[in-house]
């Protein structure tokens, strides 16, 4: 068997609706760190408007999101933004470590 890193310059998990919805707010918990991966190297939020994806005004991110494999698997962070309307919503970003991937434990997707 040949196992490699994942070879995707990005990563992505979120939700699809049947109709339209206005969101505001994401709370994302990691899953575990592993040695070579289970992070974002960098990490925003995008709503599909149109079949066109794109990034949300005015994210803030609490703690700040560090992109980094700092040790602390289960780490919880919300993303804040202005009210986007869309009928899906997802975090994004490239994956972290020499296997380039993600890990999430929780992701829920907040209204105003």
């Amino acid at each position: 068997m040949n196992v490699c890193a994942n070879a995707a310059p990005d990563d992505w998990i979120g939700y699809q609706y049947a109709l339209a919805q206005t969101f505001n707010r994401v709370v994302f918990q990691e899953g575990r760190h592993f040695f070579d991966g289970g992070w974002f190297s960098n990490l925003t939020v995008q709503v599909r408007q149109g079949g066109v994806w794109a990034n949300v005004p005015n994210l803030s991110i609490t703690p700040a999101y560090p992109g980094i494999n700092n040790n602390v698997g289960y780490e919880t962070f919300t993303l804040q933004f202005n009210p986007t309307s869309g009928d899906a919503i997802r975090i994004y970003g490239a994956p972290g470590g020499s296997a380039a991937f993600v890990s999430a434990a929780e992701l829920r997707i907040y209204g105003p």
